[in-house]
């Protein structure tokens, strides 16, 4: 619950009674469910929040919550197609509600914002943002493996670069001794 809440016990609380009503044991092999759930409250006052920001702002929100936290504020600028000066406020704007941390990366002030944000997406708005993402990533020269974590959020579309990528994603994976992942890269690479 810290993790998940960042210790804020208005949210620590929403946790526990929306764990309490979807039935979770509270045991530590339920902890890792935690980080999925958004308490109807929190998440109904981070999209009423959300509702007020400008469409900039709205749009740089969700494209932080599809890059996930520690993303570059370049990349999440590209995804959401802001720069300069509009860049520059929807970020102020967003750190001022608390919704978004100020520093170098850019990260949600707590994880249940995120959990929020993007559970409000359509599955084809969150489908178009992880491809995007994955371009994104990819025209930056960022590491396969988050390039690949982005394509493993879309459906297979017979592309022959993206085949190209999860392969490549698992065998960096294999390297680094994470035969599970290098599986599900594999698998996904079969689908594509």
């Amino acid at each position: 619950c810290l993790e998940v809440t960042g210790g804020n016990p208005f949210l620590v609380g929403e946790l526990l009674d929306e764990a309490a009503a979807c039935g979770l044991p509270p045991s530590a092999a339920s902890a890792g469910e935690l980080a999925a759930l958004a308490p109807h409250a929190v998440a109904n006052t981070v999209l009423l929040r959300l509702s007020r920001q400008t469409p900039a702002a709205a749009s740089l929100a969700r494209a932080v919550s599809v890059l996930g936290d520690g993303a570059q504020v370049g990349d999440a600028a590209r995804l959401a197609g802001l720069a300069g000066a509009d860049l520059e406020a929807a970020m102020a704007s967003l750190v001022s509600t608390g919704i978004l941390e100020s520093g170098g990366t850019v990260r949600f002030i707590h994880p249940i914002l995120r959990t929020a944000i993007y559970g409000d997406l359509s599955p084809a708005e969150r489908e178009r943002m992880h491809r995007d993402a994955s371009r994104v990533l990819a025209e930056r020269g960022a590491p396969c493996g988050q390039v690949a974590a982005q394509a493993m959020h879309t459906d297979p579309a017979a592309n022959p670069e993206v085949v190209a990528l999860l392969r490549e994603a698992a065998r960096e994976a294999l390297i680094l001794g994470d035969a599970v992942g290098a599986a599900a890269l594999l698998a996904r690479a079969l689908a594509e």
